[in-house]
């Protein structure tokens, strides 16, 4: 099954594809808040280095999250088709060194995530994300 939704921040599309009925249920639960898919931080104000969160599942309560880290625009990662294509993503350099990427996670401002999950967050599981690094191009 595919999903198509919209950036809330340009309008351009973005796909998911293969995902589950239980996945579409909990996109619509993020869908309802600022973690809704974007490309780019929704902030007027958002410029690169800003603090946020990267979430990889919320569900009954329980946040799976990658950990806190900075916003980095403009970098395309080290796997395809972002490399062949030099298509850049939201990437976010985790405090643990580690980098995730807007197409792996939800992510939003560190405090708006604080505020709006706080009282329904019963758990908090910390996963480790798949660490595609950013392309350098100035190496070589």
């Amino acid at each position: 099954m595919a999903l198509v939704s919209k950036c809330v921040t340009c309008g351009d599309q973005l796909y998911i594809v293969d995902i589950s009925a239980e996945d579409i249920t909990e996109y619509n639960q993020f869908k309802q808040t600022d973690l809704s898919m974007r490309c780019m931080p929704a902030d007027k104000d958002a410029v690169p280095m800003k603090r946020v969160t990267a979430i990889q599942s919320f569900k009954n309560g329980v946040m799976k999250t990658y950990g806190d880290g900075y916003l980095i625009n403009h970098k395309v990662p080290d796997i395809e088709p972002y490399k062949m294509l030099m298509l850049e993503n939201p990437c976010i350099k985790l405090d643990s060194g580690r980098y995730v990427w807007g197409f792996e996670c939800w992510w939003g401002s560190k405090d708006h995530v604080d505020s709006k999950y706080k009282a329904i967050t019963k758990e908090i599981i910390m996963v480790e994300p798949e660490n595609i690094q950013p392309i350098d191009y100035n190496a070589g």
